[in-house]
């Protein structure tokens, strides 16, 4: 099994991780949350490799080897939050894909204990995933919205 990792909040994925790990999950990371779960002693896979491209900023997420795999359901899970003061392009895609492929999709921390407890039971959670995805996605749009409007 393998998960793709791509946030900017990084508050507690490390655990998080560690227990998907425990599940035997293989851990695909962009550069800077590869960066920060190395730095706690969890060894996790670069999407470069995958890519064969060091990974710059608007293009690590957006690569189609990344699309590719998602698609071919290389990856089970996808966990991703986007930029909170930023326009993401690459997050969204991923979060839409997954969805589309029927993945596990993780868009906030607070549901990390849910995902990891419908592991354990093998309870199969994605359609409310699924949901909650959707619906942080319309909340991320709404604040860009209100950003502009006030900009």
């Amino acid at each position: 099994m393998r998960a793709l990792i791509s946030v900017s909040d990084k508050n507690g994925l490390d655990k998080f991780v560690k227990k998907l790990m425990d599940f035997g999950f293989e851990i695909y990371a962009t550069d800077g949350t590869a960066t920060f779960l190395e730095e706690r002693g969890i060894k996790v896979k670069r999407l470069s490799e995958i890519t064969g491209i060091e990974e710059r900023e608007n293009l690590k997420t957006l690569h189609h080897e990344i699309f590719k795999r998602i698609f071919e359901k290389f990856f089970e899970m996808i966990v991703v939050n986007l930029y909170e003061d930023k326009i993401d392009v690459g997050g969204v895609a991923l979060i839409r894909a997954g969805v589309k492929s029927n993945l596990i999709v993780v868009c906030r921390k607070e549901d990390y204990d849910f995902v990891i407890d419908a592991i354990r039971s093998g309870k199969d959670v994605k359609k409310i995933l699924h949901v909650k995805a959707f619906e942080y996605l319309i909340e991320n749009d709404r604040k860009i919205l209100e950003n502009l409007k006030n900009s």
